[in-house]
C-alpha cells in the first residue's frame, strides 16, 4: 500500500513539475520578446493604431474620420487599452502581453490534450520562442499579436471535438467563433478556418464521418464564424461608417491585385533563407512528419499499430496540420510588397507541426525500454539545444539593439525639431497633415489629422493604380485647409510614398497657400499663410 500511494503521489506531482518548468523556461523568453516588441524603433504601425484608438476615445468615427484598410479589431483593442489606462500606452502593452501569454497557454492546452504532458511542456517553450521571433512583429501592437491566439484557440477547440468533447456541437460552434474573431483583426486570418472545413470534408471522404455529420459540422462551424462577423458588423454600424468601412476593408485591398500594385494570386516566394535561419528547428520537425511516413512506406515496413492518443488516425491529424500550414503560407505569400511580418499567419501551424514532431520523438524513445538513454536520444537532445542557440541569441541581440536605439542613441534631431515646431505653432484644436507616413508625429504632437487619411502611403503603395486615391486625398486636403503640413520640399515628387503618382496639383496648392518656415532647422514644416499674419518666411 505505501508503494502504491508513493506511485500515485509521483503521478500527481509530475504535471505540476512540468507546468512549473514550462513557466520558468517560457517567461524569460516571453519577457525578452515583449521588450523587443514595444521598444523597437522600426515599428511604425503601432503608432497608427494607438493614435486611432486615442482619436476614437475623443469621438472620431472609424473609417469616416480615421481611415485604414484593416478590420476594426486592432483599433478597438487600442481604444480599450488606452481607455482602461488613462490614455497610457501601458494599457495597450498589457493587452499585447496577455495575448502573447495566451497564445503560449493555448499551445500547452492543445498539445497536452493531443500528446500528453511532456510534449506539451517542450512544445510550449518552443512556441514562446518561435511565435515571437522579432522578424514577424508578433507581440507588437499589431493585428498578428491578436489573430495568432484566435487561430490557436480555433485549433484547440476543434481538436477537442475530435478527441471526444462532452458537448461537441457547442465546442465546434465556439471554434467557429474563434475563427471569425481572427478575421476581425486581419482579412487573411482564415487559415485555420479553411483547414477545419477541408479536414471535415476529408473525414467524410475517408468515411470516418457520414455525409449528414459532415454537413452538420460545416454548418455549425460556419455559423460560429458568421455570428462573430455579424456582431463585429453591428459594432461597425454603430460606431463607424459602414459604406466607407466596406470600401476600406474589402474594396481597397482588392486594388492590390491590380497589375503592378503589389499582390498576385500566384504566390512568389521570397527571403526563404532568412526564414530558415531562425525557424530551422520547427521547420525540420514539421518536414519530418511527412518524410518519416514516406520513408517507412518506401522501405516496405508494415504500418505501425495505431496507438495514437487522440482517437483518430495519425494521417488525419497530419492532414489537418499541413493544410493549415499550406493555407497560412499561401496567405502570407499573396500579401503585397513581400513583407516578412505577413508570415505571422503561418507561425501557429508551424509550431503545432513541430509539437507533433516532438511527440513522435518522445513516443519513439518510450518504445525503447532501456534503463540508460540510447545514442540517438542523446544526439536528439544535443541537436535540440544546438538549434535553439541561434534564435535565442538573436532575440537577446535584438533586445540589446532596441535598448540602444530607444534609450541610449542620440534622438533624431530633425524629428525632434519638427515636433517642437508643430507644438509651438499649432494648438490642440488645429489640424495637421503629414505627407508620406508619420503616425508617430500625430501621436507625439497630439494633433488630429485634417482628413480621414493619415498620409499618402496607401496611394503610393498602389503605384499608378493609386492616382484616384491620391486625387481624393488632395481634394480633401484642400477642403480641410489644415493649419500645418509636414513635408520636405524634395519629397513632393521624390518620396517613395508617392512614387509613380502625379503630385503637381497638390504641390502647387501647398506652395501657393503655405509658407515653408526656413528659419526652422527641420525645413519641412509648412504653415498656412494667413495664420502667420504679416510674417513671411518665403517659399
Amino acid at each position: 500500500m505505501p508503494e502504491l500511494e508513493n506511485r500515485q503521489s509521483q503521478r500527481a506531482t509530475k504535471p505540476a513539475v512540468i507546468i512549473l518548468a514550462t513557466v520558468l523556461a517560457s517567461l524569460p523568453i516571453l519577457a525578452v520578446s515583449q521588450f523587443i516588441a514595444h521598444a523597437r524603433v522600426d515599428e511604425f504601425d503601432a503608432w497608427l493604431f494607438a493614435y486611432y484608438g486615442r482619436e476614437m476615445l475623443d469621438g472620431r468615427t472609424l473609417y469616416a474620420d480615421l481611415w485604414d484598410n484593416k478590420p476594426p479589431g486592432i483599433f478597438w483593442v487600442n481604444a480599450l487599452g488606452l481607455g482602461l489606462s488613462g490614455r497610457s500606452l501601458a494599457g495597450v502593452w498589457v493587452l499585447c502581453a496577455l495575448a502573447t501569454c495566451g497564445a503560449a497557454a493555448l499551445v500547452f492546452a492543445a498539445t497536452k490534450r493531443l500528446y500528453g504532458w511532456s510534449a506539451a511542456g517542450i512544445a510550449t517553450v518552443l512556441a514562446a520562442l518561435y511565435l515571437n521571433v522579432w522578424l514577424y512583429h508578433v507581440g507588437c501592437n499589431r493585428p498578428s499579436t491578436f489573430f495568432v491566439p484566435t487561430e490557436l484557440a480555433c485549433f484547440a477547440l476543434y481538436c477537442l471535438v475530435l478527441t471526444g468533447a462532452k458537448r461537441p456541437r457547442t465546442v465546434l460552434f465556439a471554434a467557429g467563433v474563434c475563427g471569425g474573431l481572427g478575421v476581425c483583426f486581419k482579412q487573411t486570418a482564415i487559415a485555420m478556418s479553411a483547414a477545419v472545413a477541408l479536414h471535415t470534408l476529408y473525414l467524410g471522404v475517408r468515411r470516418q464521418l457520414g455525409s449528414k455529420e459532415v454537413v452538420s459540422r460545416l454548418v455549425l462551424f460556419g455559423a460560429g464564424g458568421c455570428v462573430t462577423v455579424a456582431l463585429a458588423t453591428v459594432a461597425v454600424l454603430l460606431t463607424a461608417d459602414p459604406k466607407l468601412a466596406w470600401n476600406a476593408v474589402v474594396g481597397f485591398n482588392r486594388l492590390y491585385f491590380a497589375p503592378e500594385a503589389g499582390s498576385s494570386v500566384v504566390p512568389r516566394f521570397f527571403a526563404v533563407e532568412q526564414h530558415i535561419r531562425v525557424l530551422g528547428l520547427p521547420v525540420i520537425l514539421a518536414l519530418a512528419t511527412i518524410v518519416q511516413p514516406l520513408l517507412r512506406r518506401w522501405v516496405g515496413r508494415a504500418r505501425a499499430k495505431d496507438d495514437d492518443p487522440i482517437g483518430m488516425r495519425p494521417l488525419g491529424l497530419l492532414f489537418l496540420l499541413w493544410v493549415w500550414m499550406l493555407c497560412g503560407i499561401y496567405l502570407a505569400l499573396v500579401g503585397p510588397h513581400r513583407r516578412m511580418h505577413y508570415f505571422g499567419i503561418a507561425l501557429p501551424p508551424l509550431v503545432m507541426l513541430s509539437a507533433h514532431g516532438v511527440y513522435l520523438l518522445l513516443r519513439s524513445g518510450r518504445r525503447i525500454r532501456q534503463t540508460q538513454p540510447t545514442y540517438h536520444v542523446v544526439v536528439g537532445v544535443l541537436w535540440f539545444g544546438y538549434m535553439v542557440i541561434f534564435p535565442l541569441h538573436q532575440q537577446v541581440v535584438e533586445a540589446g539593439k532596441q535598448h540602444f536605439h530607444r534609450f541610449a542613441e542620440v534622438p533624431n534631431r530633425a524629428y525632434a525639431e519638427t515636433l517642437a515646431a508643430v507644438r509651438r505653432l499649432t494648438g490642440p484644436e488645429d489640424t495637421i497633415f503629414v505627407f508620406g507616413y508619420g503616425p508617430k508625429l500625430y501621436w507625439d504632437a497630439d494633433r488630429p489629422s485634417a482628413i480621414r487619411y493619415i498620409g499618402t502611403e496607401k496611394a503610393g503603395q498602389l503605384r499608378e493604380q493609386g492616382q484616384p486615391l491620391f486625387e481624393e486625398i488632395t481634394a480633401l486636403l484642400m477642403e480641410a485647409d489644415p493649419k500645418a503640413i509636414i513635408v520636405h520640399p524634395k519629397h513632393f515628387q521624390g518620396s517613395p510614398f508617392v512614387k509613380g503618382l502625379d503630385t503637381a496639383r497638390v504641390e502647387a496648392w501647398v506652395r501657393a497657400n503655405y509658407n515653408l518656415l526656413q528659419d526652422e532647422p527641420s525645413k519641412d514644416l509648412w504653415i498656412r499663410r494667413e495664420s502667420l499674419g504679416n510674417q513671411s518666411s518665403g517659399n
